[in-house]
């Protein structure tokens, strides 16, 4: 069994040489079984090698993972940068699974099934891969780089085709379990597939079933993460006292705590306060005195500050899963087949976040009040004035957001040989749709918060035992119905699809068959949200307005392709081929647009040859982009301290050095008052922010260039008769980029971190996105959907496979020794927000998605297998390498002084075994030596969780049978 990482399409017969197969069935079929069509191309031809970089991994590469999902199989390659997947657990992640090539996001690169697009899974048009059939695939092929003249829209940063077993014959029973070395985080998946010939063998019928479940894992099952300071933000379960403008005088603090014992002038004027459980006060920031133990288990003495620790946040998202896919194929006569095909996945996913939070305007005749409170409420210059208490609701419990995923896709055709031109043809109809079931348990409503607040009895005559926000309280049953509510939306998606394809020979040159491929295609993709009446009134905390919103894109396109043998046979030219590809796409929002490659094959000779081309591409914006309504969001904007967050408190960098005046004065002009704006401390970590789609976006276009080299000896010297060695440079600029501008974004820019806003003008387009309270903190950050400034990424893909028969060193000829390694080297990742201004620089930069920023992108990525094979048994070695990053602060604020990532190192151990004919068995340990995530930032319990491993060693251990 060969466990390689992946291989690169070099030639037809690589299976020969002991790599995995790497011909991909597309649209169209060859009309010869020696044929090959090679996914990024759909013309078939004998003898074919790849003009563009393409990366196959076999079926027993994904299997030595022992990963369960795919997105966690295929980032062991240096192609693919940070999409949603299972440790994506925080406010905003959904639990899905999408692949993101090149770093680029999940929403550039196409995903494919047999050649054909998916059903989306979310509003952006990406595919959970969730929903393809794990048992059925045979093997995954992966090009990068421009194909949208292939494919048409959202292959700017390239393709990945999951090819599936054809003609499956009996009965396959698969199964597999997952635990991790602490005992948790277990994981199940079984699957059957079932197949049959039928009809005299001009008929194949296969069904293939699958169940899957995944178990959290919790925050705080790890010593790692139990280390963990927790934030600036005090908006804790106890309720934090912020005075903002009209702050208590100092005497009146100076002799309250006296009474408890603190020396006068301990605690500011200015500094946060909470409660005690038994009424007393202590200072939850600028220093932390009187303070007698956590309430509730979220609060943690640091000595200065109080903090959230997210106890409840989990490292790994539960997920349960239910697969069916089935196929019908049909011989009508010789030339014609008929074919049916099903797909659908029903699959649930749960995100736990901490308990929902605000700043809460509390008259000064709430009966709660505690009487030391009240004492240094009535020293303040306006006494009577509300009092801002900012709140974390734990008594509400969680939130969290439980999604339903229903998808299906049903796709029906013909296709059939062309004996005349050696070629064949295709047409076929494909509709799809998604349903998205979500309900949000823990969500405090805004309008009963109001009224027990202000009731004068506190809200006892409203539901039993009012409410009383100071400290941590247990709500009676009646008072949790009237507070807290599971607000419920629905998204539905839909796709349908028509295509024909013909591929053939027009005639034969010196060089060889001129051949061609043709087709049309029409796609509609439709969106439609529906929300109950508490989103519609905007009557959750932290969540803004939101509304039904429904919207649908098509396109018409054609497009052909030409493979032009130049020269072949002739002294250093093995062959020299030409391979031009041209789309015309016309979108009934965006208009009509062209998309073009030109890609060229030159082998001196036929262990060597040179490749590389030029490809146009454009990607229309997503039914997301464009008519998802304004809703709320909640992103993290990071710590001052880091040189993120609020620039305008006091603890931010931005208000030192030779432009604090220019700050200072840019904050005053933004909200914040200038009788605190010296003292102002702003401790939130995140903020509310407002997304919306924009009717008005452009399609992006993207410019990629490719060149490298394949090296197959195919010697007779057995030390190089297995041996496979590509080099591949790539170059990709996207413009007039589709994208959020992201509030982190938006404030690093306002404040000229990068060079946004060198003169500090308030009228900034950064600045005009951020908005603040009468007390300057932020109240909310618009995060528009826009056509913004570019992307440019450039670097090296190095891979090298090899094997070698053990007889060449006097052992048995059966047994092999494999080595695959697969190197990338990013040179470049540059993003400039909008048009005309700087580009931020990511390249060798650790950080997550959030935020607008593209994830870790570290500058040398590695992952290298070393086994040995033999009839009965595999065993290997995994080698993953990441190379050592800075942090991503310094990519928006060159000043930062966060410090970065030491290189990292995973040994994942793997082996197989063959019982008879029909038994494997599959076991290993990923993380062998139990490897603890690197701090980010240098701080305690934190770390990039899609980037390190946070689980830990894991073992699994799985069975496939067939009958």
């Amino acid at each position: 069994m060969h466990a390689a990482a992946f291989s690169q399409v070099v030639s037809p017969t690589p299976a020969a040489q002991g790599q995995p197969e790497t011909s991909s069935p597309d649209a169209a079929q060859s009309s010869a079984s020696s044929d090959i069509v090679v996914t990024g191309s759909r013309i078939s031809r004998r003898d074919y090698s790849s003009a563009s970089p393409i990366s196959t991994v076999s079926l027993e590469a994904i299997k030595s993972t022992g990963e369960v999902t795919l997105e966690k199989s295929l980032m062991t390659l240096p192609q693919f940068g940070i999409g949603e997947n299972s440790t994506q657990t925080g406010f905003g992640s959904t639990g899905q699974a999408t692949l993101n090539l090149r770093g680029l996001g999940a929403f550039r690169n196409l995903v494919l099934l047999d050649g054909r697009r998916m059903q989306p899974s979310n509003v952006q048009q990406a595919v959970d891969i969730n929903t393809i059939p794990k048992s059925l695939i045979e093997s995954v092929e992966v090009i990068t780089g421009g194909a949208s003249a292939v494919y048409g829209s959202d292959a700017i940063a390239g393709v990945v085709n999951f090819r599936t077993r054809k003609n499956f014959q009996g009965l396959m029973l698969d199964g597999q379990s997952n635990i991790t070395g602490h005992g948790d985080g277990k994981v199940v998946d079984v699957a059957g597939t079932l197949g049959s010939n039928f009809a005299d063998g001009r008929g194949n019928a296969v069904i293939s079933m699958s169940y899957s479940k995944r178990n959290p894992v919790g925050f705080q099952s790890r010593a790692f993460y139990r280390e963990n300071r927790g934030g600036t933000d005090l908006r804790i379960p106890t309720g934090a006292y912020t005075v903002g403008s009209n702050a208590p005088s100092q005497a009146a603090i100076n002799a309250l705590f006296s009474s408890y014992g603190v020396a006068a002038g301990s605690v500011s004027r200015n500094a946060a306060l909470s409660f005690n459980a038994d009424g007393t006060l202590f200072s939850a920031s600028n220093g932390v005195f009187n303070y007698k133990g956590s309430q509730g288990g979220l609060l943690f003495n640091t000595g200065t500050q109080v903090n959230n620790l997210n106890v409840y946040l989990t490292l790994q998202a539960p997920l349960e899963r239910y697969t069916a896919f089935g196929r019908t194929t049909y011989e009508l006569t010789p030339d014609i087949t008929a074919f049916g095909q099903f797909q659908y996945a029903n699959y649930s996913t749960q995100v736990v976040v901490e308990s929902g939070n605000t700043a809460l305007s509390i008259p000064v005749t709430n009966p709660f009040i505690p009487a030391a409170l009240s004492t240094l409420l009535a020293s303040r210059a306006n006494p009577t004035a509300n009092l801002t208490l900012q709140k974390r609701f734990l008594e509400a419990g969680p939130r969290l957001t439980n999604r339903d995923f229903e998808v299906v896709q049903l796709v029906g055709g013909l296709q059939g040989k062309l004996t005349g031109i050696d070629g064949s043809w295709e047409v076929y109809g494909s509709h799809g749709s998604t349903s998205i079931d979500e309900n949000q348990p823990g969500s405090v409503l805004i309008s009963s918060l109001k009224a027990l607040l202000n009731a004068a009895d506190g809200g006892k005559s409203i539901c039993a035992g009012g409410y009383n926000p100071f400290g941590v309280t247990t709500l009676s049953s009646a008072c949790q119905s009237y507070l807290v509510a599971s607000p419920y939306r629905k998204t539905t998606l839909k796709q349908d699809v028509i295509e024909a394809n013909i591929q053939g020979g027009l005639l034969t040159l010196p060089g060889g068959q001129l051949r061609f491929a043709a087709g049309a295609d029409y796609r509609r993709n439709s969106y439609a949200t529906n929300v109950d009446r508490i989103l519609q009134q905007a009557d959750v905390v932290g969540v803004l307005f939101t509304s039904d919103s429904s919207g649908s894109t098509s396109v018409k396109e054609i497009y052909g392709e030409l493979l032009v043998p130049i020269m072949k046979d002739m002294p250093f030219v093995h062959s020299l081929d030409l391979d031009l590809g041209y789309r015309y796409s016309d979108y009934n929002l965006s208009g009509g647009v062209h998309t073009y490659k030109a890609d060229v094959t030159w082998a001196p000779v036929p262990m060597l040859l040179f490749r590389g081309g030029y490809a146009r591409a454009v990607r229309a914006p997503s039914v997301g982009e464009l008519f998802v309504p304004n809703n709320g969001a909640i992103p993290n904007i990071g710590e001052a301290s880091n040189g993120l967050g609020d620039p305008c408190t006091l603890g931010s960098p931005a208000r030192f050095g030779s432009n604090a005046s220019a700050v200072r004065s840019l904050c005053i002009a933004q909200g914040v008052p200038a009788a605190v704006v010296d003292t102002f401390v702003n401790t939130q970590n995140e903020t509310n922010a407002t997304n919306s789609g924009n009717l008005a976006l452009k399609p992006e276009t993207a410019d990629t260039f490719t060149a490298g080299v394949v090296i197959s000896p195919k010697l007779e010297a057995p030390w190089f008769s297995r041996l496979n060695f590509t080099v591949d440079y790539y170059n990709i600029k996207v413009t007039n980029a589709i994208g959020v501008v992201a509030a982190g974004q938006s404030l690093a820019s306002c404040f000229n971190y990068n060079g946004s806003n060198p003169t500090y003008s308030s009228t900034n387009f950064f600045c005009k996105n951020v908005t603040r309270d009468a007390d300057g903190r932020l109240l909310n950050v618009f995060q528009p959907t826009l056509n913004l400034g570019a992307y440019k990424t450039a670097g090296v893909d190095f891979q090298l496979d090899w094997s070698i028969a053990l007889d060449a060193i006097g052992l048995s000829p059966s047994s092999y020794l494999d080595l695959n390694s697969s190197v990338s080297w990013l040179d470049k990742f540059d993003v400039q927000t909008a048009a005309g201004g700087v580009f931020a620089h990511y390249a060798g930069t650790v950080g997550s998605t959030a935020n607008g920023q593209p994830g870790s992108l570290p500058k040398w990525k590695a992952a290298t297998s070393l086994s040995y094979r033999n009839e009965a048994a595999t065993l290997g070695l995994r080698w993953r390498y990441l190379g050592a990053m800075q942090s991503a602060s310094r990519a928006t604020n060159p000043a930062s002084t966060t410090p970065g990532q030491s290189p990292y190192n995973l040994f994942d151990l793997y082996a197989s075994i063959n019982v008879l004919k029909d038994y494997a068995f599959r076991f290993g340990v990923n993380n062998l030596f139990d490897r603890d995530p690197p701090r980010l930032g240098g701080q305690f319990g934190v770390t990039e969780a899609s980037t390190y491993d946070v689980l830990g060693r894991t073992f699994y251990v799985g069975v496939n049978v067939k009958f």
